[in-house]
């Protein structure tokens, strides 16, 4: 991202703010915690402060982890709850609120219930078990899983959502083009004379919207 761009972005809201903080943290934390894992600091630290700085950067990677999913949990389990006891009622009326398609927002809503899980297992193995006790099993198969999975739901829901926008612009267009034809329909019908003025710009008004199809 442009300088100028990040600058706007930080400025626009306390959102955007915090999501700034957030991305910094993730970043100096995963670079720390690489550098401790490939032996960037064995020749500077000791063996025992080593391991307690791998440690206390894999909890601050998770902690920070944690916050995405915690924000998506109350969506994501009020959706699912509908899915199940309100399925052609409620939940119909949400993913129709949602302007998604309804494959986009069935399948975003899998991706997110995985990541929940698979990240709740994660949280289970680091904060309840000792570096020496740790199930890696659970580590080694929830770890990808909750990254690749919250990855491609955000990735799917910013694609979706500009999808919609796109469709919604392009409603919005083909009946202003459906208002004006008529317009100069109704013109031309009140006055015959004008019915060969009015072919051209009715031909172009058809053009436009044969266009946005």
């Amino acid at each position: 991202m442009h300088p100028r761009q990040l600058k706007e972005f930080w400025e626009e809201s306390l959102l955007n703010k915090a999501s700034v903080v957030w991305a910094s943290c993730v970043l100096v934390s995963g670079c720390l915690l690489l550098l401790c894992m490939i032996g960037a600091f064995n020749g500077a630290m000791s063996e025992d402060d080593l391991k307690a700085t791998t440690e206390a950067c894999q909890q601050i990677l998770t902690a920070l982890m944690t916050v995405p999913v915690l924000v998506i949990i109350p969506s994501t389990a009020n959706n699912t709850y509908l899915f199940f006891n309100d399925y052609y009622k409620g939940y119909k009326e949400v993913r129709e609120q949602s302007n998604f398609l309804p494959h986009q927002f069935d399948g975003i809503l899998v991706l997110k219930n995985l990541n929940i899980a698979t990240h709740i297992m994660v949280c289970f193995a680091m904060w309840f078990f000792g570096p020496s006790t740790r199930p890696m099993p659970i580590i080694l198969v929830c770890l990808p899983l909750t990254i690749i999975s919250g990855t491609a739901a955000a990735i799917w829901e910013g694609s979706a959502k500009q999808q919609a926008l796109e469709r919604k612009e392009k409603g919005a267009l083909l009946d202003a083009c459906s208002q004006l034809s008529d317009a100069v329909k109704s013109h031309t019908a009140a006055n015959p004379a004008m019915k060969e003025v009015q072919q051209e710009p009715q031909q172009k008004i058809e053009d436009l919207a044969g266009t946005v199809l």
